[in-house]
C-alpha cells in the first residue's frame, strides 16, 4: 500500500519563498465562512466549539478534559486564551455556561502590523511567527521549528522540520494540498486564533487541507488523507494514515457546523 502511494505522489518543484510584499493570504480571504461546531476523532475524542458574534469565545475538549476561554482585543483579534485543564468529567460543561477568565492561567497574542508574531505565556515566548508579505514562512515553539516554501502562486511546496532543539534532526517534508476549505482557517484568517493545543492540523493557517506528505530524504510517504466534503466544499469527514518507525496509524474524523 505504502509503495502504491509513493507512486500517486506527483512530482512537487521545489521553489524559493515569494517575496512580494503585495501577496494576499494565499488564497485570499474566506468570506461568510461556516462556523466549525464539533471535531469528532473516532474513540478518541470530542472538540467543541461556542461562539458569539461570530467569534470562537469557548472550546471544549471532553477527552482531553480542557477548556479555554478567548478574549479579543479592540481589532477583533485574539488578545488572551485561558486554559483550565483536569476539569473531570462530572462537570456541566457541554452548555459552555462556565467563565474561567478569573482562575485560569492564560497565553497572550503579540501582534506587529495587525501579523501575529508570538504567543507568550508570562514572560516567555512559546511561539513565534515569521512572515514574508502576508506569507508566514517560519513557525518556532519550544521544540520544533517549521519553514514553510511557497511557489510563485503562494501556494505551499514544502517545508523544513527542524527538531534539533530538542535532540532531534533535520527533515524536508514535501506537501500536497486538496481544492477545498480547511475547517480551522476561518479562526486563523479572520482571529488569529492558533489553538495551543494539538486540536487539529498545526497548518491550520493554510486555506486548504493537506492530502499527502513525503520525507524528501527517503521519498517515503508519510502522511495521507482522505477527505469528504458536502456542496460548499468544507470538510464532513476524514480518513488519515500516518508513518513512522512503527508502522502505519489510521485515524477517522468527523466534522460539524452551526
Amino acid at each position: 500500500m505504502k509503495n502504491l502511494l509513493k507512486v500517486l505522489i506527483l512530482t512537487v518543484v521545489l521553489s524559493s519563498c515569494s517575496t512580494d510584499d503585495s501577496s494576499s493570504n494565499q488564497n485570499g480571504n474566506l468570506t461568510d465562512a461556516k462556523e466549525l461546531a464539533n471535531v469528532v476523532q473516532e474513540g478518541l475524542y470530542n472538540l467543541s466549539f461556542h461562539y458569539q458574534n461570530g467569534k470562537v469565545t469557548k472550546v471544549l475538549h471532553e477527552s482531553y478534559l480542557r477548556k479555554h476561554q478567548i478574549v479579543y482585543n479592540s481589532d477583533g483579534k485574539v488578545s488572551r486564551i485561558y486554559t483550565e485543564e483536569n476539569i473531570g468529567t462530572n462537570h456541566d460543561n457541554e452548555d459552555f455556561e462556565w467563565d474561567i477568565i478569573d482562575t485560569a492561567d492564560y497565553t497572550e497574542n503579540v501582534y506587529e502590523n495587525g501579523k501575529l508574531v508570538a504567543i507568550m505565556s508570562g514572560s516567555n515566548i512559546i511561539n513565534s511567527f515569521t512572515y514574508e508579505g502576508d506569507l508566514l514562512v517560519q513557525e518556532m515553539n519550544l521544540i520544533r521549528t517549521r519553514t514553510y516554501t511557497y511557489n510563485s502562486d503562494n501556494e505551499m511546496t514544502h517545508y523544513i522540520l527542524d527538531e534539533t532543539v530538542n535532540g532531534g534532526s533535520i527533515h524536508m517534508k514535501l506537501v500536497e494540498f486538496d481544492d477545498k476549505v480547511n475547517p480551522f482557517y476561518k479562526m486563523w484568517n479572520e482571529d488569529k486564533l492558533k489553538l495551543p493545543f494539538h486540536y487539529g492540523s498545526f497548518l491550520s493557517f493554510y486555506p486548504h487541507n493537506l492530502i499527502r506528505q513525503v520525507g524528501a530524504d527517503d521519498n517515503e510517504v508519510d502522511y495521507i488523507s482522505i477527505y469528504t466534503s458536502d456542496e460548499d466544499g468544507y470538510p464532513v469527514s476524514a480518513n488519515t494514515t500516518s508513518w513512522n518507525g512503527l508502522g502505519g496509524n489510521d485515524r477517522s474524523y468527523f466534522f460539524e457546523y452551526n
